[in-house]
């Protein structure tokens, strides 16, 4: 619904999701998961490291 909702608002605007590095490979990373996100709407990542406070990739 978010996402919907700033396309409408402001189309402009580039929604990034912001996920520790440790939950992005236990999780994201998962074939089941790829095959749901891919069918989902285009979602951005932004995968950082908690400890060190720096952006590690950037996945549009």
């Amino acid at each position: 619904m978010y996402v919907s909702l700033i396309k409408r608002i402001n189309p402009e605007r580039k929604l990034y999701l912001a996920i520790p590095e440790a939950a992005y490979q236990d999780f994201f990373l998962k074939p089941a998961i790829q095959d749901i996100l891919s069918d989902q709407q285009q979602i951005n990542y932004i995968i950082f490291d908690p400890i060190q406070e720096v952006i590690l990739q950037w996945i549009s």
